[in-house]
């Protein structure tokens, strides 16, 4: 029954399409005007901008895990999701610091560490049964390809295409950027000169797309571990980074 249950509360929850798809993983394409009434301001520089990625790292973190979780519904399921959601917001914290420390190449080589952070485990909550959640703790379990986690995905929580159009539109510059690829080693080059060279609007972009996908992946989390107060709490932090710059 406590199986079931889960199932019913991950199928019942909806991800909110429209509200979803302003969000970052592609760019929201906010107005100028939208940007000025969000926390960051015309006149603020990235760097100064960091600090307010920092505070909602752990106003994330907080929200999440503010709380023990009920041993009712502590599963192999729900402490690897624990586990992943934890990491990432770690990799998220070090992208920020990274950047801020003026080590921009290895910040963007995390970003997909995130990003496939929010495929796995979304596809984990739709489709993995607790033997595989088992397996996947052992490293014992092959994921499917991302292509089908995201489109299972999708179809589970009957997102529209959201993962799939997410996929589509960064996984390959995400891809080229941590495994050392042309967009990686391009912007280690002025012109012809060893200096790098990465814009902060692609700066911008880590930060906003892997604090955006932390939490995506942690609303049905939540929502399946029944903490639907928290939920209302992730969701508002996260209209609120969807008035971010990109």
């Amino acid at each position: 029954m406590p199986r079931q249950r889960e199932r019913d509360r991950t199928a019942n929850y909806s991800f909110r399409i429209n509200y979803l798809r302003s969000y970052s993983i592609r760019g929201t394409g906010r107005s100028p005007g939208q940007v000025a009434n969000s926390q960051y301001s015309a006149g603020m520089t990235f760097t100064e901008s960091l600090g307010i990625a920092d505070a909602t790292n752990r106003e994330m973190w907080e929200t999440i895990y503010r709380a023990p979780f009920d041993g009712s519904i502590v599963t192999h399921k729900t402490l690897y999701l624990i586990g992943l959601i934890d990491l990432a917001l770690e990799h998220q914290a070090a992208i920020n610091l990274l950047i801020r420390q003026k080590h921009p190449g290895s910040a963007m080589a995390l970003v997909r560490s995130v990003i496939e952070a929010m495929y796995k485990g979304a596809w984990v909550i739709a489709k993995a049964s607790e033997r595989d959640a088992e397996k996947i703790r052992q490293d014992k379990f092959d994921f499917p390809g991302t292509g089908t986690m995201v489109s299972e995905a999708d179809a589970a929580f009957q997102t529209g295409g959201f993962f799939a159009e997410a996929k589509k539109g960064n996984w390959k510059t995400l891809n080229s950027f941590t495994h050392s690829g042309g967009m990686q080693l391009g912007r280690r080059f002025t012109q012809n000169d060893l200096a790098i060279n990465y814009p902060d609007h692609e700066l911008q972009y880590a930060v906003t797309s892997t604090l955006t996908a932390i939490g995506v992946l942690a609303l049905p989390f939540l929502a399946s571990v029944g903490r639907t107060d928290d939920v209302q709490k992730l969701t508002a932090i996260l209209e609120r980074i969807s008035t971010w710059p990109q």
